[in-house]
């Protein structure tokens, strides 16, 4: 018995635990494409592909309300398809959506190669009966993600003639699909032969989906690997800023002057910045193309600009001698920034390796920034902003900058981005006060220069005047 494997952690990911999925019977086969999302208010879904007594792959989704400590019963999403294969699962998490919180699970059914959609409206417990919202047949690796206004996207691969990356959409959330069409057209077939080793390199896309009010809220965002220039293998990227009804033309937003090989993409858009990060594996460092590293880059206007690539894993893979390193990685996000997941190949034939990444200022400091005069008994109004922050931050004094060690002078929550400080004795002409992360305290700013504590505030002076020869 093959048991589908789901990890939890309860410290920012520095330790994980094992949350298996077992279902108990020894004729139910678990195992195949796993993916977990979560909703709004803290329950996560895991949706995976089984084999009940050989009698076809199928879709199940299993749900937890504690946070990934245990899960419920295993629930049929797929309930007309006796074939399916990489299913996937998203949840409508805007708050403006009349649709908040539905369960959206699509896959491919294998018997006509054709993409279905099923939803949940009771938080996973039953689901619709499958739509389909592919056109042609010989479609593959489907994913969705919402919009702000109850909006559904769908994104897969056609691996006809030609080649394509396609999409779908629903305004109403899953209750009825438009008509697919293509996002761009991409080259080869569904999976690319690897460089070096015999694993395979599908070009299934990813998408997201803007659901702040900032300037790009309802804007989609899709990637996908492709042959952009020569014959190595790129990050392709391509937006909607109409409801997925035209697409951008695709621009390659990985690095490689030596035109060598990326594939596996993955995007996520921050809900509450609008930020899109998308992650990959990249061979650019490696002119065997053997070697891969885990790499993304960071857009702060829509896809308009990318940040330098970033390298997110600490070691290179050798995927020389493996013969199989899965189809996908992983990227979500947080307060803190955004967490990648990958195959790596460090210890033997594969792991789940993951990291947190951000090229962009978690939090400055915007006040005091040096140079200015307080006195013992003023109130002083700390002020910052932030990015990308755990919930709290440490304010904290050195007064004697840099010799002396930093007092911690409070703690606040990140996002009310002010403090307020009773300047206290000692004084000093050399203090600075910095904010870190109550969690990461590697990660803050500080003053840019010395600031002074000085006398203490006078009161009012008032001067009379006595006599006639004062």
């Amino acid at each position: 018995m093959i048991v589908a494997g789901f990890y939890r952690t309860k410290d920012g990911g520095l330790t994980w635990s094992d949350a298996l999925l077992t279902l108990g019977s020894p004729t139910f086969y678990e195992g195949c494409d796993p993916a977990v999302t979560a909703d709004a208010e803290g329950r996560f879904f895991a949706v995976y592909q089984a084999d009940t007594a050989n009698i076809g792959w199928r879709a199940y989704v299993q749900v937890s309300t504690d946070l990934g400590a245990t899960w419920g019963p295993c629930r049929l999403a797929s309930l007309t398809n006796s074939q399916t294969d990489k299913s996937f699962c998203s949840c409508d998490i805007s708050a403006t959506s009349p649709y908040h919180d539905n369960v959206y699970v699509s896959w491919t059914d294998m018997t006509s190669f054709v993409i279905d959609v099923a939803r949940s409206t009771d938080h996973g417990q039953t689901f619709s009966a499958p739509t389909q919202i592919s056109t042609h047949t010989t479609c593959q690796g489907s994913i969705t993600a919402s919009g702000p206004n109850g909006d559904v996207y769908a994104a897969w691969v056609y691996g006809g003639s030609p080649s394509a990356i396609e999409c779908n959409r629903s305004t109403n959330g899953g209750a009825s699909w438009g008509t697919a069409h293509n996002i761009a057209n991409c080259s080869g077939l569904q999976y690319y032969p690897a460089r070096c080793g015999t694993y395979r390199i599908p070009n299934c896309p990813s998408i997201g989906c803007d659901i702040t009010n900032g300037p790009h809220r309802g804007w989609v965002y899709a990637t996908w690997t492709s042959q952009i220039s020569g014959s190595d293998l790129d990050i392709c990227f391509s937006r909607s800023t109409d409801g997925g009804q035209t697409w951008s033309a695709p621009v390659q937003i990985n690095v490689d002057p030596q035109n060598r090989m990326q594939f596996f993409p993955w995007l996520v858009v921050h809900p509450r910045t609008g930020d899109i990060a998308v992650s990959w594996m990249d061979c650019a460092a490696d002119p065997t193309e053997c070697s891969y590293r885990a790499t993304g880059t960071i857009s702060t206007d829509g896809g308009s600009t990318w940040s330098s690539n970033v390298s997110i894993s600490d070691q290179a893979s050798n995927a020389a001698n493996s013969d199989f390193v899965g189809d996908y990685t992983g990227c979500t996000f947080s307060s803190r920034g955004f967490f990648s997941s990958w195959p790596d190949l460090r210890n033997d034939g594969g792991d789940a390796y993951g990291a947190w990444w951000n090229d962009t200022m978690f939090v400055h400091l915007d006040y005091p920034q040096g140079g200015e005069a307080f006195g013992a008994g003023q109130e002083v109004t700390v002020r910052w902003h932030d990015r990308y922050m755990p919930d709290s931050v440490l304010v904290e004094l050195n007064r004697t900058y840099p010799s002396a060690a930093w007092d911690t002078l409070g703690k606040a929550s990140c996002i009310a981005d002010s403090f307020i400080w009773h300047v206290t004795n000692p004084l000093s002409d050399h203090a600075r006060l910095r904010l870190i992360s109550a969690v990461m305290p590697e990660k803050g700013d500080a003053s840019d220069a010395d600031f002074v504590l000085g006398m203490p505030i006078p009161t009012r002076v008032t001067a009379y005047r006595i006599g006639a020869d004062i």
